[in-house]
């Protein structure tokens, strides 16, 4: 495999046509744009593994139709402005078939008219924001794929779980003001109110916010019985040293990996009693995750995470969508897209519905005894 990290430069409006891609012998070119530096640089460096992983077992079993996978990788650092720059490279320098990306809801909103007037695939693997569905396929935009659930079907599963096995009946939420933060407050809030569930404070604030104790404060006098958050990258580190600062007196909800505060944290159980939800757990116990978890922590000595599931993931249905296509022709690679079934190593089949979206499991998780368990195991459904 060939990786070449791109760094983010100010290119033209302009696109080149389909014709111009990949001719026969060539490697058939995956672009990949993420954060490779920035605040999310770390929180997006487990996809970037996923995505060289399989595409290096891709290459070592004969490629695909014969000819291997090179990976462009394109520096977006969680800028919408950025993405855009890296999608136009990828496009015209690259000559990549797919994109893959673009981590950030922010990001990934911002690239899907780029890959539409380039008539290029664009399957994220990532960005969980309701609104990417709503804008794909019947929405609009027949060349966005997401594959990794979204942050309403997430919602949906982890609220129902609190509506049936909690007493928790007030709930307070802390977003980061972002397409992502924003789908996530809108999400939760409209199925607690299904369940019975009384928002009772929510609070928006900028990234890389570089003090959270006043925020904390304002939401705790309201007595919520959980504060639901909805963060990334740098800000859920610091946001978590705060509050166990402040002395973790409310259990925490809503997306959050404790997995990514590491075991010393969870070690110290001031996250104990918190209850959230994720794509992904590596406690998946279905014989293609454990090969998968087995071979990814020999070779990056950790644990995967959701983003390193759903790259893998994604690179593979990709794969297989330029093998059923019979060329590597993004309009080609377009149509398979669109009659995917992937055995997921979630142990579900990956289809993609007519908004584009796949609808994999999400994973109900709790935090008791200083250990994380799974509570909760649940398909999700569409964002209509």
């Amino acid at each position: 495999m060939v990786k070449r990290v791109l760094q983010s430069m100010v290119l033209g409006a302009s696109v080149v046509c389909a014709g111009a891609f990949a001719q026969a012998g060539d490697p058939i070119v995956l672009g990949l744009t993420t954060p490779v530096t920035g605040g999310a640089a770390s929180f997006a460096l487990p996809e970037r593994q996923g995505v060289e992983m399989a595409v290096d077992e891709i290459n070592k079993s004969g490629g695909v139709l014969g000819r291997p996978i090179r990976l462009a990788v394109a520096d977006n650092r969680c800028n919408p402005t950025e993405g855009v720059q890296t999608a136009n490279r990828l496009i015209n320098e690259e000559r990549a078939v797919t994109v893959i990306g673009a981590f950030c809801s922010s990001v990934s909103l911002a690239v899907m008219p780029i890959m539409r007037r380039a008539q290029v695939p664009l399957v994220i693997d990532v960005s969980t924001a309701p609104a990417i569905a709503q804008m794909s396929g019947k929405g609009g935009n027949e060349w966005a794929f997401r594959t990794s659930v979204s942050d309403d079907g997430m919602a949906k599963a982890l609220v129902d779980y609190l509506g049936k096995n909690t007493q928790w009946r007030r709930i307070a939420i802390l977003a980061e003001d972002t397409d992502y933060g924003r789908g996530g407050t809108k999400a939760f809030s409209e199925h607690a109110k299904r369940a019975g569930i009384d928002i009772v404070a929510a609070e928006a604030f900028t990234q890389a916010t570089p003090d959270f104790t006043p925020l904390i404060n304002k939401l705790s006098a309201q007595r919520p019985d959980a504060i639901a958050i909805y963060m990334l990258g740098a800000d859920m580190a610091n946001f978590m040293k705060q509050y166990e600062a402040w002395g973790g007196k409310i259990p925490v909800t809503g997306r959050f990996d404790p997995a990514l505060l590491g075991a010393d944290a969870i070690g110290r159980g001031f996250l104990d009693g918190s209850i959230g939800v994720l794509p992904y757990s590596p406690e998946i116990d279905t014989p293609a995750n454990r090969k998968f978890v087995q071979t990814y922590r020999a070779r990056f000595n950790a644990d995967p995470q959701f983003q390193s599931a759903y790259g893998y993931e994604a690179v593979y249905i990709v794969a297989d969508a330029i093998r059923r296509a019979g060329k590597p022709a993004p309009a080609a690679i377009r149509e398979a897209l669109e009659k995917t079934k992937y055995q997921s190593m979630l142990g579900v089949t990956v289809e993609f519905d007519e908004y584009n979206q796949a609808h994999n499991n999400a994973v109900v998780l709790q935090l008791k005894d200083r250990k994380i368990s799974i509570v909760g195991l649940q398909r999700t459904g569409g964002d209509k």
